[in-house]
């Protein structure tokens, strides 16, 4: 994205009160738009979170709001279990009963030599050691996943889910929407925090408005973030500088490539994993984890000029002060806009139950994450 995250309350429930706010593929939002967002604080690692939220085939499990999501088609040509090519059977003219089977070749297009889909970037795989329920605190937590297999949302995948407008109900019935993923990248953005006031809550705020750990004041920490978001296949999606505070000659330590800001008399250092120690606090001057994104796809009773929308997931690492052990955990923030001439229809007929929708699906993912690392209530 081009512009830094939206401020998003820690811990809101979901509302249709914040925004208008722009999306990845469809930017500034116009006349008549409006925005779903929430956020909350989740016992769990960015990477477990989104490993959840990419396993289509687990979405029975934890989803109430979209109970089901089907996969149609991969970027790559691949195709799920449930639609690989159906064999013909001709017969056996030297047994004209038995049938034989033959397989229909495939593409070139559609088939991937093992030690490609081994090094596929941006992928996941089925063998993490999230995907068994283990914890990891090794240092490759802002790295991709690489979980490979049709089963899975990648970049450009294009699903259905079937979302139930009343989740809690074991009778609603379902509405099939079409998407496809338009972003799933990596976070990394550089936060230079002018500190007035150092709190434990206001200590792992990862953003200038984003989703900490819901405790602290939004006056504690200004931020000013120069973001570089690294794309999916290694580019540039481009920098927005912000000009620095003042810092003192002295202020680079060469020995630990640490960068220190002093305000007010307090020093902060910025090391090189993203953290900085003001008093016993921790602080966290670089804003790393996960953005998932995906948008409508336009249909002939749909097209896109009458309602199109975009919905954006971000996962970034937090680690609360004074915690027991330096696990990272995860401040989830979400929000989808809606566009169109029919938006604002939309707002007034379904927009109350598509904001309940959010708190169920926020709820679920949070008790599947934390349930996944062992880390819940």
């Amino acid at each position: 994205m081009t512009s830094p995250s939206p401020s998003i309350p820690p811990n809101t429930a979901a509302t249709g009160s914040l925004g208008p706010f722009p999306t990845p593929t469809h930017g500034q939002p116009g006349a008549g738009s409006f925005t779903i967002a929430c956020s909350a604080h989740i016992k769990a690692s960015p990477r477990t979170c989104l490993e959840v939220l990419l396993k289509a085939s687990e979405y029975p499990v934890w989803n109430r709001y979209c109970r089901k999501c089907i996969i149609d088609a991969q970027p790559d040509g691949g195709q799920p279990k449930d639609k690989k090519p159906k064999s013909k059977k001709v017969k056996d003219k030297s047994n004209p009963r038995e049938p034989v089977d033959i397989p229909v070749p495939v593409p070139e297009s559609q088939s991937q030599p093992q030690s490609a889909v081994e090094s596929a970037p941006g992928t996941l795989s089925a063998t993490n050691s999230h995907s068994s329920g283990a914890s990891s605190a090794s240092s490759d937590h802002s790295a991709l996943p690489n979980m490979v297999g049709p089963e899975f949302l990648r970049l450009g995948t294009k699903f259905t889910f079937h979302v139930h407008m009343d989740p809690l109900s074991e009778d609603s019935s379902a509405r099939s929407t079409a998407l496809q993923v338009s972003r799933l990248e990596r976070i990394d953005e550089v936060i230079e925090a002018h500190v007035s006031e150092v709190s434990g809550a206001a200590a792992s705020l990862p953003s200038a408005g984003g989703s900490g750990n819901g405790t602290g004041s939004d006056t504690a920490t200004e931020a000013a973030v120069v973001a570089e978001d690294k794309s999916p296949e290694g580019g540039d999606d481009g920098a927005v500088a912000v000009a620095p505070p003042p810092v003192k000659e002295d202020a680079v330590d060469k020995d630990t490539s640490a960068t220190t800001i002093i305000k007010d008399g307090k020093t902060i250092k910025a090391k090189d994993k993203g953290k900085a120690v003001a008093s016993e606090n921790k602080l966290q001057p670089r804003r790393t984890g996960f953005r998932i994104a995906w948008k409508t796809r336009p249909s002939l009773f749909m097209p896109s000029w009458m309602l199109h929308c975009e919905r954006v997931q971000e996962f970034v690492e937090v680690h609360p002060p004074f915690a027991a052990d330096d696990e990272p955990e995860t401040a989830y923030q979400c929000w989808e806009t809606f566009y169109g001439v029919l938006a604002p229809v939309v707002k007034t007929a379904a927009g109350s139950q598509v904001i309940r929708g959010f708190d169920v699906w926020m709820d679920g993912l949070k008790k599947r994450a934390e349930g996944v690392e062992g880390r819940g209530q």
